[in-house]
């Protein structure tokens, strides 16, 4: 089960119909445990983020046991007719606009915050293992008092408080809710919340089912043409969205896009994600923080852009920018196109001597490119950052357009 779900993210359905598989460490026939045990209360959050505390509320519909709340939301799920209660992120979303329409600033503070914490899942339980992020696992969960389901991004931290992982591990992840706060796109995994305890960072993300794209590949082998430039166009509206608001990736690749079984593209793990004040104002790699401050890993070189991997190389000070994303999208197209990951079976050290040494990413041999195709595989490849498209002109390249009447019906 736990190897089955790495791969592939069943429906909220399914989940509900086989509750136990998926929460087998839960006493499903007892109400959630309260948000004031140890384990599970925040015992810090991060400064000005009052909105991240969660307060207990003590009415009934707390108390019925997991089973029975689940089963009720699995019924309103199954029923067209039935009125469903809005979702942990669409009550956040409501919540953030009357905050950025000034709606709430007449209210004391205290009511505003006591207004928020109802927003987030704060009688959870946590379920099977569902991926990995950058600094963490994904969990599946769900909330006490809906049953909604949501994913759960938890990071351990270090038991010695003088380790420096321990604020590392920190950085990131409040980087990472920091980030996804500023960010709302259909195309981007919706954002909750998050809480530290004493021992673990949690961030609340939405439930996507289905699976990342790199599982996807390896089940069904290469994609059809009109998806990959459907999939293409829904990253490149992501990226174009985090790009106007000053952020990028940082590791954009096939493991970090997730596919919905209805070909809704979601970018996700922003663990590496770092801000920059313009388009044109690059970020440096003189914060220790950087993801690129010592040489990439053998699964990000495959994806790194080559004026990121040379300095890394040669130890030297370099600066990147949002051109950087758009390398990684070329390297996933080329992925989505021959069915494996580029540089094919090259080791660490050949990716990075190849890459620095300003070779491109190549086509395999019995795959033959449309012109279209070719064209906008080598405005994202060039060794050049500066000779690389943006994302804004990424999306009106002509490889991109799609037929009117064609919709997605799945993998082959």
């Amino acid at each position: 089960m736990r190897r089955e779900l790495l791969e592939f993210r069943p429906p909220a359905n399914g989940i509900y119909e086989a509750l136990d598989d998926f929460f087998p460490d839960c006493d499903l026939d007892k109400p959630p445990p309260s948000a004031s045990t140890p384990t599970d209360s925040p015992t810090a959050v991060e400064p000005d983020a009052q909105e991240f505390r969660f307060t207990v509320r003590r009415d009934k519909q707390v108390r019925r046991s997991i089973r029975v709340v689940a089963a009720e939301r699995h019924r309103r799920l199954s029923d067209p007719n039935a009125f469903l209660q809005p979702t942990i992120f669409e009550r956040h979303r409501d919540i953030s606009r009357e905050r950025l329409n000034g709606e709430t600033s007449d209210l004391p503070s205290s009511s505003r915050n006591q207004e928020v914490s109802h927003n987030r899942p704060y009688n959870w339980v946590r379920g099977q293992a569902i991926g990995r992020g950058t600094n963490s696992h994904i969990f599946l969960a769900m909330d006490g008092r809906t049953g909604e389901l949501f994913a759960l991004k938890r990071a351990e931290l270090p038991l010695m408080h003088h380790d420096s992982r321990q604020a590392i591990v920190i950085d990131a992840m409040r980087r990472e809710s920091g980030i996804l706060k500023t960010v709302s796109h259909e195309n981007i995994v919706k954002y909750i919340g998050q809480t530290e305890t004493s021992e673990h960072v949690h961030i609340f993300l939405e439930y996507v089912p289905g699976g990342n794209m790199a599982d996807t590949l390896k089940r069904h082998g290469k994609f059809a043409d009109q998806a990959i430039r459907s999939f293409t166009g829904q990253i490149l509206s992501a990226l174009e969205h985090i790009h106007d608001r000053g952020v990028i990736h940082c590791e954009l690749k096939s493991d970090n896009i997730l596919i919905d079984p209805s070909g809704v593209c979601k970018l996700c793990d922003f663990g590496n994600a770092r801000r920059i004040t313009s388009l044109t104002e690059p970020t440096s790699n003189t914060s220790a923080s950087s993801p690129y401050a010592s040489s990439p890993s053998w699964q990000m070189a495959i994806w790194v852009a080559p004026e990121i991997m040379r300095a890394a190389k040669n130890s030297e000070h370099y600066v990147y920018d949002c051109k950087a994303d758009i390398w990684g999208l070329g390297c996933v197209v080329l992925e989505m196109v021959a069915g494996k990951q580029p540089w094919g079976d090259a080791v660490m050290f050949e990716v990075s001597t190849r890459v620095s040494s300003r070779m491109l990413p190549p086509v395999p041999t019995e795959i033959e490119l449309l012109p279209d195709l070719d064209d906008f595989r080598h405005k994202c490849l060039s060794n050049y950052a500066n000779e690389r498209l943006t994302a804004t002109e990424l999306l009106r390249h002509p490889y991109l357009v799609l037929p009117r009447d064609w919709t997605f019906r799945g993998f082959s």
